[in-house]
């Protein structure tokens, strides 16, 4: 046989031919001698001898050259020579995966070597010969054993993954005890993306083992990780601090860096899932061959890896299918709430092999634990850092984790709050030891979170619910008695008595405050005994005493120190005080034992409060509304009487029209008009013509108009002169008065056979008398009011009145009536009058009072007005004829 154990083609082909004879081949020492007597003639003939090869420093070179002779069966030109080696082709196994068909490696014969000079002689030549070809065959052996040992190696690997179990872990240290029997592996790492992080899942430094990390993945500044992931290329780097075209540089810093690496992606469906890289102290440790190797390698641990993750997520949907129906059977009936969190926090626990689990409350300053797994969750929640990371997660509205601690005390933590919709009603705590928080690991916990929240918000509104309704029926039965007419001391008590239920505290005081609201007497109560009542009958306390000073508008419930008498009487130091006012009064005071009252039910008392005051305040308004109606009465009664002072009709004369309007601004008023008739004159008949003003409105000026009418029909007739009787009123009012009040008053004597009138103005509006085809003309002016000054002199003053003139005499209620922005005024008197065809005194009346209403835009005056009107016809009526 040959060297080696191997055989040749011919006997190969020798072998197959069974009926043919074999021939034996030629040895090899005549092979080697006619190549010798080949190269002789053709050094002779000119040529020179091939030059030896450059052995390259790639074994995937060596394995890819093709072959230029030294074998028997090498091809040969027309003349028996072997030709010239050909140049070493580029290998295509960078661009293209290589493909093993067999363990068995490829025959692949040594290069061809040139031989010594032909001085050597034949046997010498045959010898080198024979010893070159010895050479190609150990190195095609070594060739063969390396690639079987890769293909054994890599079959090996696929056999370890595949036999491995659902555990990334155990993948990547397969994969790195397979790597290292391959390539130089000072620094090896194997790594996996999760979103945009970067986990390892192995990370070897000369043989040791490197706490695996998480990195976030920096998109400004990728590094090659980064790179590969973005790109999905291998890279092969033969020295780092020389290659100056890297993509990207190393994000690492070092003291000791590695000078070469291969970073290979793990690629499924075109998909980067991980890296797998390999780096060197030595520059130069990797080559295309390796990068084949190790790009197969990965290749088969991305698809394990991948395919244990899909596992992994059925086996997580599974389970998280299960733990969901678990929770979600587990919150259908209904059941205490701390019992359903309890056992939810449980079931959490153990699906997901969770040390500590917690359902806590944030609403207060302090957290509130509803629910645990553990006392150490408890301890943990108490904690600043703790309470800070469950309060931002319940500000971000996600899920949040994050390790805590190092080394074999290195746990995750879990916070997921417990939101509906936008309202966060607390926050799920987790904290396991064994592994870390996956991305299904969150998923699942928000989903139970969610399903939490959901129970608990719909359990709060279950409760709400109820005791909204409970509250309902109390408010109802509280509207109802406080509402209730006739007897106000029961139906204070029966509201007393449901306030107490209400705010579920043991006794409730209604203080009830007199007319002035500065005295408080104790009034209806509910949970005193009897004997502690009487004792507080007679009782009167000040607002003061409970330190309700000053009194200002109800602020709702406030804590009160009690006096020590209601301190000894209902064995409470303090108590809940609620004032109770209309708005412009105290009326009196609630107080209600029970300081811890919740705040909700804090607002119910303040309604109740609201109640007992409407109730209270109803109870004064309807004394204030018998009041009123006995007033209105005796108003009435005045009114009657005060009209009765008018008037009963105006004095006739022919030739004379006199007609009059009054309306007071309320029931009763301080404007007056008279028609007083005097003692025969030497011209005929005489009329004293009075009007007058008060000062004030309503009764009291009512009253003072009376008692000056009185006094001007007392003294007109005994004295002559307008002047004197103005001056004897005056004298009148201002001794026997004490009202601080005044008269404005106008009085004249009126003699209807000559159309003289004589007058006198106590301080009143001065009458304005018109005449055909003429301006209004005031009469005199005006002096001093009734009842200011002792001794005011008066001047009379006399006017003739001619035919077809028109006096007329009104009060401010005519010409100071306002549009809010204006006054009627003498002008508008004026022209109203001379718009007028006929100076008719009903006509005059009632448009000048037209007008007025018109102006002020309201259906009643806001001060009493009063007109009289005089007029003097021009000509006598005709007579009616007599008929036949």
């Amino acid at each position: 046989m040959p060297v080696g154990g191997l055989r040749s083609r011919r006997e190969h082909h020798q072998a197959r031919l069974p009926s043919r004879r074999r021939r034996p081949d030629r040895n090899l020492g005549r092979l080697a001698s006619r190549r010798a007597d080949d190269r002789t003639r053709r050094h002779r003939a000119g040529f020179r001898p091939d030059p030896l090869p450059d052995r390259p420093a790639d074994p995937d070179q060596r394995g890819h050259r093709r072959r230029s002779g030294a074998a028997h069966d090498s091809p040969r030109d027309g003349r028996g020579r072997v030709p010239a080696p050909r140049p070493p082709q580029r290998s295509t196994a960078d661009e293209e995966p290589v493909v093993y068909r067999s363990l068995t490696p490829p025959v692949v014969p040594p290069p061809a070597l040139s031989v010594a000079p032909p001085a050597l002689g034949p046997a010498l030549a045959a010898l080198l010969a024979l010893a070159v070809a010895a050479v190609g065959v150990v190195l095609l052996v070594r060739l063969a054993r390396r690639r079987e040992n890769e293909l054994r190696t890599l079959a090996a690997l696929a056999q370890a993954i595949a036999g491995a179990p659902d555990d990334p872990a155990e993948v990547a240290e397969a994969a790195y005890v397979h790597t290292a029997r391959l390539v130089p592996s000072e620094f090896f790492q194997l790594g996996i993306f999760q979103g945009e992080s970067y986990r390892t899942l192995i990370w070897v430094r000369d043989g040791n083992r490197v706490h695996n990390r998480e990195f976030t993945l920096d998109t400004e500044h990728e590094g090659l990780i980064g790179w590969i992931r973005r790109t999905g290329e291998d890279l092969l780097v033969r020295d780092f601090a020389r290659q100056a075209d890297l993509p990207a540089r190393p994000s690492y810093a070092s003291e000791d860096p590695p000078s070469s690496g291969l970073f290979l992606p793990m690629k499924v469906d075109n998909a980067v899932i991980g890296i797998l890289a390999v780096q060197s102290r030595r520059r130069g440790a990797f080559g295309r061959r390796d990068r084949l190797l190790l790009r197969a390698l990965a290749g088969s641990v991305a698809t394990c890896l991948a395919a244990i993750g899909w596992r992994g997520e059925a086996r997580d949907h599974e389970r998280q299918i299960a733990l969901l129906e678990q929770v979600t059977r587990l919150l259908t009936p209904l059941r205490p709430m701390g019992e359903v969190i309890q056992e939810a926090a449980r079931l959490v626990a153990d699906h997901l092999e969770a040390g500590a689990v917690a359902v806590v409350e944030l609403d207060g300053a302090e957290p509130e634990v509803l629910a645990s797994t553990a006392p150490s969750a408890t301890r943990l929640i108490g904690e600043p850092d703790t309470l800070s990371f469950l309060r931002r997660a319940a500000g971000d509205g996600q899920v949040l984790v994050r390790p805590r601690g190092g080394g074999a005390h290195a746990t995750w933590e879990c916070a997921a709050p417990l939101r509906v919709q936008d309202r966060v009603l607390g926050v799920l705590y987790i904290n396991r030891r064994s592994r870390a928080l996956l991305t299904a690991d969150r998923r699942l916990i928000d989903l139970v979170a969610s399903q939490l929240a959901l129970a608990i918000h719909e359990a709060a509104n279950y409760a709400q619910q109820q005791e909204e309704a409970w509250f309902t029926t109390v408010l109802l039965e509280v509207a109802r008695h406080a509402s209730q007419p006739g007897d106000l001391h029961g139906s204070l008590e029966a509201v007393l008595e449901l306030t107490t239920l209400l705010a579920g505290s043991q006794w409730a005081l209604l203080l009830t405050a007199d007319g002035s609201g500065r005295v408080l007497a104790p009034g209806p109560s509910a949970g005193l005994r009897r004997h502690v009542v009487e004792r507080l009958e007679g009782k009167t306390y000040d607002p003061g005493d409970f330190g309700l000073e000053p009194l200002e508008a109800d602020e709702g419930l406030r804590l009160v120190s009690l006096p020590e008498e209601l301190e000894a009487a209902t064995g409470s130091s303090d108590a809940l005080a609620s004032l109770l006012t209309d708005g412009r009064r105290l009326l009196g005071v609630l107080l209600v034992e029970g300081a811890g009252v919740e705040t909700r039910r804090q607002s119910l008392l303040a309604g109740i409060a609201q109640q007992i005051s409407l109730r209270l305040e109803n109870a004064v308004l309807v004394e204030e509304a018998a009041a009123r109606r006995s007033l209105e009465r005796e108003l009435e009664t005045a009114r009657a009487i005060q009209e009765s002072f008018l008037p009963k009709s105006p004095p006739e004369h022919p030739g004379w029209q006199i007609g009059a309007y009054w309306k007071a601004a309320r029931s009763v008023g301080g404007d007056l008009y008279d028609s007083i008739p005097l003692p025969h004159g030497a011209g005929g008949p005489r009329w004293g013509l009075v009007i007058a003003d008060v000062s004030d409105k309503g009764v009291p000026a009512a009253l003072y108009m009376a008692l000056t009418r009185a006094l001007l029909r007392t003294i007109a007739p005994e004295e002559p002169s307008p002047a004197d009787v103005l001056a004897r009123v005056n004298r009148w009012l201002f001794d026997e008065t004490t009202a601080n009040m005044f008269v404005s008053a106008w009085y004249g004597v009126w003699e209807p056979e000559s159309g003289s009138l004589i007058y006198a103005n106590a301080g009143h509006n001065p009458p304005l008398l018109f005449l055909p085809q003429a301006r209004a003309r005031p009469l005199g002016r005006a002096q001093t009011v009734l009842g200011v000054l002792p001794d005011v002199p008066y001047q009379d003053s006399t006017v003739e009145l001619s035919p077809g003139s028109l006096l007329v005499l009104y009060t401010d209620g005519v010409s100071e009536a306002s549009d809010g922005e204006d006054f009627f005024g003498v002008h508008r008197i004026e022209s109203t009058i001379l718009a007028l065809d006929a100076w008719e005194p009903s006509a005059v009346l009632e448009t000048l009072a037209g007008r007025v209403h018109e102006f002020t835009g309201r259906p009643d005056p806001a001060d009493d007005l009063t007109l009289v009107c005089l007029h003097r016809r021009s000509a006598p009526e005709p007579r009616p004829r007599r008929g036949g």
